[in-house]
């Protein structure tokens, strides 16, 4: 198992723990700032199979979707 691979598995026994990062570094004798990287690291390689997007399928043309963002603008 490369560094990379053990660490992105770190990450997500991280994410699944709901510990805060320094506890969960603590916890694995990882320093903050090396464990905070990798958290970086598995995120944009998470990020690079759709840059971010995700795909919305409408099950009919008539169906459509609204997005209001805080402010009150919608978008229809």
């Amino acid at each position: 198992m490369t560094k990379a691979e053990k660490m992105f598995k770190l990450v997500a026994l991280w994410g699944e723990s709901g510990l805060s990062r320094e506890v969960f570094s603590q916890q694995h004798k990882l320093r903050r700032g090396t464990f905070s990287y990798w958290i970086a690291k598995a995120k944009e390689a998470g990020s690079d199979e759709n840059g971010g997007f995700i795909r919305l399928e409408s099950p009919s043309f008539d169906s459509g979707y609204e997005i209001t963002y805080p402010n009150g603008v919608k978008l229809l």
